[in-house]
C-alpha cells in the first residue's frame, strides 16, 4: 500500500483507510496477493489513476518507475 500512497501523495493509513471504508469499490484494480503468510493488496496503475481522479488528487510515478503496488 506504500507505494500507492506515495504515488497519491496520500499517507499509507489514509489510503487504508479510504480503501477499508469502501470508497473505491467502484473502481477495479485492486487485488490481493499472498506474500509469504500474509496477503498484501495490489493495485494498478489504472487503479491509481482513477482514484487520484475521484479524490482529485495528482499521481506522481515518477519515484516508481510506474510501478504500482
Amino acid at each position: 500500500m506504500t507505494p500507492a500512497a506515495q504515488i497519491l501523495g496520500v499517507t499509507p493509513s489514509k489510503l487504508r483507510r479510504w480503501v477499508n471504508e469502501g470508497r473505491f469499490e467502484h473502481i477495479a484494480g485492486m487485488e490481493w496477493r499472498e506474500n509469504g503468510f500474509q496477503t498484501e493488496r495490489v493495485f494498478s496503475r489504472e487503479w491509481i489513476l482513477a482514484v487520484a481522479k475521484d479524490r482529485k488528487l495528482a499521481a506522481d510515478f515518477s519515484t516508481h518507475n510506474g510501478a504500482a503496488e
